[in-house]
């Protein structure tokens, strides 16, 4: 058995005696802690007294031994957070490695303890990746370190087996990263020929997954039809791919958040794509049910619950949202977040006619005027791809508000030159006529007879295409751009 305090002074886990709630469980840890050569009668014996509760202290035992291994190998952080999870994992092998070179045989044990619990799970669950790792590690421990000829063996067939498995998911991350990478370049607006390679590369990795059911493979399958769907607008498909990735996942009984997270996340944008609005608001409020406040997962469904409201000009709802987000302590650890919430904050504040909402933002401690947010958020202004136009539609708002028109002429003269220079694609065309239905009002001295003739036909072409909501395209609307024009027009 391992000892808590033992691995806690080799730095494994910090206070044993937090992981174990409960009167039985303390006093089985501490017996374990002042006589750790006590056999299990012994223990069952001072536990339970002399009645046979041999079935109930296998469950408490096995329930020790499961919260260690957890407390080893997760630590205190988020179970869907992976990448704090792989780098747990190269810290064991990294210290596993300095115990054996020192011959520090408790750590030694207990990471081959470890090891082989992860080992039972990842085959459980087909982590092949996971399993490469630990057959890789039983396998030369029992050949060299312990030498054991059966279990040596026993390994060595496992290894055989899970080399062929690896080779499925090596090409699923070869594909993956091919796919990535187009992504970072281009976002959910790839040229026609890099569709081609998405779809064709669609086609590899769902082929693949016919021949095996390893995890990392299907994991792949799932993300990156996901992306090829939004790529190909198939929004139905997509809803219909986050059904069958639910499925999946609850089928391999997997407790990670990770999969959890993902798969419900990518339903809920699927809804919003729809427009299927109050469907999508009822899985947001299901997912928050589980999800930690405050982590970036939190404030990513935040923005969902966010556009949902835009969506339906439920400007009430929006406001109390931003005020809870805006009041969340560990918002100042998310840079991009805190734009974006306070771009929102302020145009909302400027533009929203509602008494209620103008009620709603007086009542909250956040302290921050519109003169406050252009001084601090002026770097914006550098930023060619995405909140550049927000601030300045802030900019203009606020400059309508009070009465200060030659400083708006500018500003729409600069925007002027922005979109001849910098927004010429097919993905930016809304953002195109809206600074077109902004040089309408210059051009009609802001009279709004005038300005609601000229802006019809600019408004109808807008119309043609779907409102930019996700925060990976270029020029994502906060509100939408016929919203925010009509509350101009009522600025005047």
């Amino acid at each position: 058995m391992l000892i808590p305090s033992k691995l806690s002074q080799k730095g494994l886990i910090q206070d044993p005696y937090e992981l174990f709630m409960g009167e039985k469980s303390q006093l089985f840890l501490k017996k374990l802690e002042a006589e750790e050569h006590l056999n299990d009668r012994i223990i069952e014996q001072i536990i339970y007294g002399n009645t046979d509760n041999s079935q109930t202290y296998r469950k408490l035992k096995s329930r020790f031994r499961r919260r260690l291994i957890d407390e080893i190998y997760y630590g205190t952080f988020e179970k869907y957070n992976t990448g704090v999870r792989n780098q747990t994992m190269a810290l064991l092998l990294k210290q596993f490695s300095v115990a054996m070179a020192l011959k520090l045989d408790l750590f030694t044990n207990a990471y081959i303890y470890t090891i082989k619990e992860i080992h039972t799970k990842a085959k459980k669950f087909d982590l092949t990746m996971i399993s490469q790792l630990t057959v890789h590690e039983l396998f030369y421990y029992y050949a060299f370190v312990n030498p054991d000829k059966k279990l040596m063996l026993q390994y060595k067939t496992e290894k055989e087996k899970v080399a062929e498995q690896v080779v499925y998911s090596d090409r699923a991350e070869v594909i993956n990263g091919e796919l990535s990478y187009i992504f970072t370049q281009e976002k959910y607006n790839p040229s026609k020929e890099n569709r081609i390679i998405i779809r064709d590369r669609i086609q590899e990795i769902n082929e693949l997954s016919k021949r095996s059911d390893n995890f990392t493979l299907n994991v792949y399958k799932y993300d990156l039809s996901y992306y090829y769907y939004l790529v190909e607008k198939k929004y139905e498909e997509l809803l219909i791919l986050s059904e069958e990735a639910k499925i999946y996942y609850d089928n391999k009984q997997i407790l990670d958040k990770f999969f959890k997270w993902s798969q419900e996340s990518n339903k809920i944008y699927a809804l919003i794509l729809l427009k299927r609005y109050e469907k999508a608001e009822l899985a947001i409020e299901s997912t928050f049910s589980w999800l930690t406040p405050g982590v970036r997962a939190w404030f990513y469904l935040s923005d969902f619950l966010f556009i949902c409201y835009a969506m339906q000009s439920k400007f009430e709802s929006a406001a109390d949202l931003v005020n809870k987000v805006l009041t969340q302590p560990s918002l100042k650890n998310f840079t991009f977040e805190i734009t974006q919430w306070e771009s929102r904050f302020i145009l909302l504040s400027l533009l929203a006619s509602e008494s209620k909402v103008q009620e709603k933002f007086s009542e909250v401690n956040y302290k921050l005027t519109p003169q406050r947010f252009l001084k601090k958020h002026n770097d914006l202004l550098k930023d060619k791809k995405a909140m550049n136009l927000t601030y300045r539609i802030i900019e203009i708002a606020f400059y309508i508000k009070n009465n200060k028109m030659g400083k708006v002429i500018d500003i729409i003269e600069n925007l002027g030159q922005f979109k001849y220079k910098y927004l010429r694609d097919n993905d930016t065309y809304r953002a195109q006529c809206f600074i077109r239905l902004l040089e309408v009002l210059a051009k009609s001295n802001f009279h709004p007879v005038r300005v609601n003739y000229l802006a019809e036909p600019i408004l109808k072409k807008m119309k043609t295409k779907e409102a930019i909501i996700s925060s990976e395209n270029a020029y994502a609307e906060i509100l939408s751009f016929e919203e925010i024009w009509q509350r101009l027009i009522k600025l005047l």
